[in-house]
């Protein structure tokens, strides 16, 4: 299984970068009880970093509306967090560096793992998009790429096992021929699992590629990077590929400089064919995706809208929603969708950051058309001007578990 996540706004340049949270999949020699980690609170947070180097965290209620935010000092930059909610990233570019917080599952506190900021071990350029992936909870990894054309790779963990309890640690452990060239500026990251090979992929947008390319490569069972055959795979000329997300077997690119969605077909060797129709229209300068349920939000960073697409689960083609595009004051950054617990059977929410505001928009979505309604409220108070946001539910979705 695989969750999306967000898009998130870059400190460092004036596009956004982006993450996607994966969750890790295995199987067991043994059925230990969950780790502390996947209990909880049965209540979800929204997390954000902002323009004056804090760490937010403010509790989610029932009805989606955020409550009031606690601040942490902290880097400012993009976010990522493993699938079971046990750990949070956060690109750290004055340290080219990542630090690592341990969630607390009951009150949302997080605390710096032990050796925590780990360096990128890059010789230049600063961290932007995080991805976490995986093939069991002794086997994650994670990705960030940065400004000068790398994706630095880390070993998540490993996980301990005292015979009842699996229990991931966070600290990030750099792979061998890390980092890996990947063209000019891969900001934003995403991932994906084939059913058919049974291997990872890791795709980056390279912002700064004159063909708008995006970059692929295959994850070896120890987290190692290798080029997909046909790598990078080209969009148009100049358009600025920004935010990038996986959707079963389709992968979703927004092209910045041309106002369009790309759309494409995931073979089982990681290579990417376009989709009929594809470029898709989008709103004025299309930053971040996030895919939620059967549909697709494009925040717009220029004219600060949300587009919203139907995924059609057959061929993944893209269809507008009714009404789409949506306003959204003057939230730039990125997107995160939050679904209170597992019995719940109202409306879905979305979040984007709105800096000029310092707050928050809120939306719930309609989980049979896809459109988005403002909350009462909206925008919700940040205290200060908030940029990458990420949202994580309590109890989180358990990690897959293999043997040590």
């Amino acid at each position: 299984m695989r969750i999306h996540s967000l898009g998130t706004l870059a400190k460092i340049l004036s596009v956004p970068a982006a993450l996607l949270v994966l969750s890790a999949c295995g199987a067991s020699s043994h059925t230990p009880t969950p780790s502390p980690q996947s209990q909880g609170c049965g209540c979800g947070f929204l997390y954000a970093t902002t323009s004056t180097n804090q760490i937010l965290s403010l509790k989610l209620d029932s009805t989606g509306v955020p409550g009031t935010p606690t601040q942490t000092p902290g880097p400012a930059n993009s976010l990522g967090i493993t699938s079971d909610g046990s750990f949070l990233y956060v690109s750290d570019p004055d340290h080219n560096a990542l630090d690592s917080f341990t969630l607390n599952p009951n009150d949302g506190t997080f605390t710096p793992v032990a050796g925590s900021p780990f360096a990128l071990n890059t010789s230049s350029g600063a961290p932007a998009g995080i991805s976490v992936t995986g093939y069991s909870v002794t086997k994650t990894y994670l990705y960030a790429g940065d400004t000068s054309g790398n994706i630095a790779a880390f070993m998540v963990g490993p996980a301990i096992d005292n015979g009842s309890t699996w229990v991931l640690q966070g600290n990030l452990t750099p792979l061998g021929g890390s980092p890996y060239a990947a063209g000019a500026q891969p900001l934003q990251l995403t991932s994906w699992g084939s059913p058919q090979s049974l291997t990872d992929f890791v795709y980056a947008a390279d912002f700064a590629d004159p063909n708008g390319g995006v970059f692929a490569f295959s994850v070896g069972l120890d987290g190692t990077l290798s080029p997909v055959t046909g790598s990078p795979f080209v969009t148009a000329p100049g358009a600025g590929p920004s935010g990038i997300v996986s959707a079963g077997i389709w992968v979703y690119v927004a092209l910045h400089n041309t106002n369009q969605i790309a759309a494409f077909t995931a073979a089982g060797n990681g290579a990417l064919t376009p989709l009929p129709g594809s470029p898709y229209a989008a709103g004025n300068g299309p930053s971040s995706l996030i895919a939620y349920g059967n549909f697709l939000y494009s925040l717009n960073d220029v004219d600060h809208s949300i587009s919203a697409y139907s995924m059609d689960m057959n061929t993944g083609m893209l269809t507008a929603v009714n009404g789409s595009p949506f306003s959204a004051g003057s939230a730039s950054g990125g997107l995160a969708t939050y679904l209170p617990g597992p019995s719940y059977s109202g409306p879905g929410f979305l979040y984007a950051p709105d800096p000029a505001a310092n707050g928050f928009r809120a939306f719930s979505v309609d989980p049979i058309a896809g459109s988005l309604k403002p909350l009462a409220g909206s925008p919700f108070p940040a205290g200060s001007s908030p940029m990458a946001i990420t949202v994580v539910g309590f109890p989180g979705l358990p990690l897959g578990i293999d043997p040590p």
